[in-house]
């Protein structure tokens, strides 16, 4: 099985159903591709303003 990598940058929010089928929605993409996904997710609480 081959390996893709997928990163995701941004604000997690833990009451987001999105945020917390992310996860579940790559090893099912996984499954059904027949790959391997290495998610690395950096959650930020940064706020950049001008």
């Amino acid at each position: 099985m081959s390996m893709s990598k997928i990163g995701l940058i941004g604000d997690f929010d833990a009451e987001v159903a999105a945020h917390i089928a992310i996860p579940q929605a790559i090893q099912l993409a996984s499954q059904d591709l027949g790959r391997y996904f290495s998610l690395n997710a950096q959650h930020s609480k940064i706020w950049f303003t001008r």
